[in-house]
Parts: C-alpha cells; sequence; structure tokens
C-alpha cells in the first residue's frame, strides 16, 4: 500500500546495528551467535515472521534441536549450528520458537495481543458488522489501529514483520497464528504439532479447503523424506512436437585440418567463403522458395515482363525527347 515501509527490520538487532567492516578482528571473531544470526536474517528476510516461517517449514511451532540444525541452513547460516541453538535456549534448553529466535518481537506481538484482548479479543479486531474477519488494515489503518489500542510505538515495527508477504495491509490471517499455535494462560507455551503432521495448522486447512486449485500436498516431507517446496506455476511453451525448419548453421570444415600458410591463404578463405560460411546462401535460398511458394512462376514471369516493358517504353520516350 502506498506509504508502507519497505526496509528489512529485525526487532532484536535493530537498537545493536554496527558497520561490520569497521569492527575489528578480534571482536569479529568473539561475536555474539545469536546477533550474527538475526542480523543474517534480518539482511535476507523482509521479516523475522518470515524468516521463521522458513525455518519452521512444516508449522510445527517448536522445534527441537534435530530439526532446528537441520532446517538452518535453509537461512544461509554458515556457522555451527549446534553452538548457535545452545546460545538461542541454553544448555537445558527442549524447544526454539520464535520467542527464542527473537524475544523482542515476541513481546510487541504478546502485548499487541493482549491490547487486543481488551477490545473482545484479537480476531474480534478484524471483524466486520457480519462477525467475519475480514477487515484489511493498510498501512496508516494499522497505525490508527494501534493508537486506538493505546501502543502507537507498535504499529510501525509490527506492520514491518506481520506484513511478512509484502501485501501492503495486515488481515486475520496475518496475526491468527498469535491465537491458533500458542496457548497464553496461565503462561505462554508453544502448541507444537506432532512431527510428520505437514503443517496441520488451522490457517494451513483453511488456504487447501478454500482453494480447490491447490494441490494437496505443498510443504513438508513425502514418503521417501523428500522435501517439496511450494512451485510458481506458469504457462511453457508448448515443445511436443520437433522443430520442422532446421535451425540455420554454418557446414563442416572439412580442411578444419590444414594449416594456413602463406602460400595457401587465398584457397583457405575461397573454402571458408564458398563452402563453411553458407548461413547467408541458405537464407537467401529459403526466401527465394517461400516467394515461389507464394507467386505462381507464371504470374512472377509476367510480372517481369511487364516492368521490363515499361522500363523500355520510359527510356524509347526520353529518346524521342532528346
Amino acid at each position: 500500500g502506498a506509504g508502507s515501509p519497505t526496509k528489512r527490520l529485525s526487532i532484536s538487532s535493530a537498537t545493536e546495528t554496527r558497520d561490520a567492516s569497521l569492527a575489528s578482528p578480534s571482536r569479529t571473531l568473539t561475536r555474539d551467535p545469536c546477533k550474527a544470526f538475526r542480523d543474517l536474517l534480518a539482511r535476507r528476510f523482509t521479516s523475522m515472521i518470515q524468516a521463521w516461517r522458513m525455518i519452521d517449514r512444516e508449522d510445527r511451532v517448536a522445534l527441537t534441536k534435530q530439526e532446528f540444525t537441520s532446517a538452518v541452513a535453509s537461512t544461509g547460516y554458515s556457522g555451527h549450528a549446534a553452538a548457535l541453538w545452545t546460545a538461542l535456549v541454553g544448555e537445558e534448553g527442549r524447544l526454539l520458537s520464535i520467542r527464542e529466535l527473537d524475544p523482542e518481537l515476541f513481546k510487541l506481538l504478546a502485548e499487541f495481543r493482549r491490547k487486543c484482548e481488551g477490545r473482545g479479543g484479537l480476531r474480534k479486531v478484524f471483524e466486520d458488522k457480519t462477525g467475519k474477519a475480514v477487515k484489511r488494515f493498510e498501512h496508516e489503518g494499522f497505525l490508527k489501529l494501534c493508537k486506538k489500542l493505546h501502543c502507537p510505538r507498535l504499529g510501525e515495527l509490527l506492520f514491518v514483520q506481520l506484513d511478512g508477504r509484502n501485501h501492503g495491509s495486515i488481515t486475520w490471517d496475518s496475526v491468527r497464528f498469535l491465537e491458533e499455535q500458542w496457548q497464553w494462560d496461565p503462561e505462554e507455551v508453544p502448541l507444537r504439532s506432532k512431527p510428520g503432521s505437514l503443517g496441520q495448522s488451522r490457517s494451513t486447512r483453511d488456504l487447501r479447503t478454500t482453494s480447490p486449485g491447490l494441490l494437496g500436498r505443498t510443504i513438508g516431507e513425502g514418503p521417501m523424506m523428500t522435501h517439496l517446496k511450494p512451485k510458481r506455476v506458469s504457462m511453457q511453451k508448448a515443445n511436443s512436437l520437433p522443430t520442422l525448419m532446421p535451425r540455420l548453421r554454418d557446414n563442416w570444415n572439412d580442411r578444419h585440418h590444414v594449416v594456413d600458410t602463406a602460400a595457401n591463404k587465398d584457397v583457405q578463405l575461397l573454402h571458408l567463403v564458398t563452402q563453411v560460411m553458407t548461413k547467408d546462401k541458405e537464407r537467401i535460398r529459403r526466401r527465394v522458395e517461400r516467394k515461389i511458394q507464394q507467386v505462381p512462376t507464371h504470374q512472377w514471369l509476367e510480372g517481369q515482363n511487364r516492368a521490363a516493358e515499361m522500363q523500355d517504353e520510359e527510356e524509347y520516350s526520353e529518346g524521342d525527347y532528346v
């Protein structure tokens, strides 16, 4: 939408941004892996939520150490995955969610949800008069909503994060994961789905049921444990028939083994032009062949004879005048 921010932002690293080229070598080598990872995600993705969806492709909400270390390479991270896990969740941590990935962002999301609870609930904010969650908040509208919820400072930051697909607006689908994938009372607990459920979140199921043209499985692992990524559908040029007209190309040089010398330079050049470089000759032959097929020979001869007679008459008239 007009006026929507396009810069990439990481909540946890926004206040710690620093030019890496000015850092000393010793400081670079001992850099915090959490900050390095978050900076990488901020550069490669439009939002931290989008980065988390790249890591958690199957909507498991919370990942084990094995699942995280297997998926973290998809973000372009080339460091030690196990050390990164320890830095994010600690030695005793068993699960990692978006809360551990970016604690500051999660605090803002939790605060936004808490403010919406005061208005009847998160879904209620996006419902219209008929009770359907179809409201769409563009950039300015979302800022006004946050101001109405008495949290204006959240508007700019959350819009960038929730609009991860760059639609320019925030809808119920953008925030429904806060209700469907998390338990908030008495404490914040991620509702981890079973491994192998292939994205059984309600948002994914609704997307498949409302899109009849969508494939049955567009994410997750198949029976052979192979990953399947969504594929952009586009019309391709038909190639079922062979090419009826072969492509123009030069002939094979049957004198390629003959060494060029001063004595045979002319012969080599004549052979190259007349026997090898025949594309122009073949192009003219095809053009004449098409012309013959389009215009009968007797008609073409009549036209040529008429043109010659007219030219002779013009020359004769000019001669009489002189």
